[in-house]
């Protein structure tokens, strides 16, 4: 059996995507659409309701240059540091 990003999305719940979006926001700086979704194994509609509830509660931005792209923004990072979260995905990877 195996599994599409469709599964991987449903199996992440919402607030730990999220979570993951301003990880690697944090590191990263700037992404677009898609390497976030690349990189936190989401689909892209998935995503986007991630990405407009952080929008929403001011933890990103958009940034409109050739193509969209997202960042973290200083509440985002204050969450983050609430959380005590500041590495990307550490504990995914081990």
């Amino acid at each position: 059996m195996t599994t599409d990003i469709n599964d991987a999305a449903m199996s992440m719940p919402k607030l730990e995507s999220c979570v993951a979006i301003l990880q690697v926001l944090n590191s990263k700086d700037q992404l677009g659409a898609s390497d976030i979704a690349s990189a936190i194994r989401t689909s892209p509609s998935f995503l986007g309701e991630c990405l407009s509830i952080l929008a929403e509660q001011g933890m990103v931005e958009k940034k409109e240059a050739s193509a969209a792209v997202y960042s973290i923004t200083e509440n985002g990072r204050r969450v983050l540091n609430f959380f005590k979260i500041d590495r990307v995905l550490e504990t995914k990877q081990m």
